[in-house]
């Protein structure tokens, strides 16, 4: 049996490693705060999604790793409580509230970070 949905389950960030002559480095962290994936959602609202939009791109002399992020995303109750069958469809523009950070439920961010070899 799987872990119910809801905010606090699953955090996410971006860190990477990088191999060079057949050797790996030590992971380093990309993300400057971690997010929850439950405030992102498919659009059918039946489970978190951040997207499929990770990638790497590289010049002569630096990489960039892009990112889908949530740490401007916040969770929403009844989208839980629909996700987990305890709950009816949802309308997250009526039943989902601002946080008092001013973060939205479905607010993800693309973010770049950098990765120097």
């Amino acid at each position: 049996m799987g872990t119910a949905p809801g905010a606090g389950v699953v955090t996410q960030g971006a860190a990477f490693n990088v191999r060079v002559n057949g050797a790996w480095t030590g992971g380093q962290l990309l993300s400057t705060a971690s997010g929850d994936p439950d405030g992102s959602s498919t659009n059918g609202l039946t489970a978190q999604f951040l997207g499929d939009y990770a990638t790497a791109v590289s010049t002569n002399s630096t990489g960039y790793f892009v990112w889908t992020d949530s740490r401007n995303s916040t969770p929403c109750a009844a989208v839980d409580a629909f996700r987990s069958g305890t709950g009816p469809t949802p309308n997250p523009d009526l039943q989902c509230p601002a946080s008092g950070t001013g973060q939205l439920f479905g607010n993800s961010d693309i973010f770049v970070g950098p990765v120097g070899y």
